[in-house]
């Protein structure tokens, strides 16, 4: 990726312009070993917030950084126990304060602002995870007036019953149009 210019119409005048080319694959190499790397103990979602700021500083695509990026974030929360599912939305945060996101992940490459970066992730966090309780809180409680609705219903069955309660563990359907 030579001379790819970020927000830029060439090097000299890019916001960002990423390793070369031939550097990609070493560079993504140190970072898979920093996240197998137990020593020294980092708190993970500090570990996540270096991560990530590493992924997107490398940039080894020409598009889909941001998606796989915010999306290695889900699955290291994930592979390191701290969510059993991907409930926090993340990027939400990262997208509504987008230009400070930005801001701070200049700041690394250019002043080496680490602490500030860090700073900013885990505010995103913290509010990622309260919107994601209240949006627990809101659904349980959605589900529990639907449910007392259907019981009170006497057009209701017991196969409509047993659905709506299997419907909040497997919120996936499809139809198959062709069955063999």
């Amino acid at each position: 990726m030579d001379g790819i210019a970020i927000k830029g119409t060439r090097p000299g005048n890019a916001v960002f312009v990423p390793p070369p080319a031939d550097r990609v694959a070493a560079l993504l190499s140190d970072m898979e070993r920093f996240i197998h790397d137990t020593s020294p103990a980092l708190p993970p979602l500090v570990k996540i917030a270096l991560v990530h700021a590493q992924f997107e500083t490398i940039h080894p695509f020409l598009d889909g950084n941001g998606r796989l990026g915010r999306l290695l974030i889900a699955a290291l929360l994930e592979h390191w126990g701290l969510l059993a599912e991907p409930i926090m939305y993340l990027s939400g945060y990262l997208k509504q304060h987008q230009a400070e996101y930005y801001r701070q992940l200049s700041n690394i490459r250019s002043e080496g602002d680490w602490e500030s970066w860090v700073a900013f992730f885990l505010e995103g966090v913290a509010i990622a995870a309260s919107d994601a309780e209240r949006s627990i809180i809101s659904i349980a409680s959605l589900m529990s007036t639907d449910r007392h609705r259907l019981l009170a219903s006497s057009k209701v069955g017991p196969a409509s019953y047993r659905l709506f309660e299997m419907f909040p563990m497997m919120p996936r359907f499809t139809t198959v149009t062709n069955p063999i």
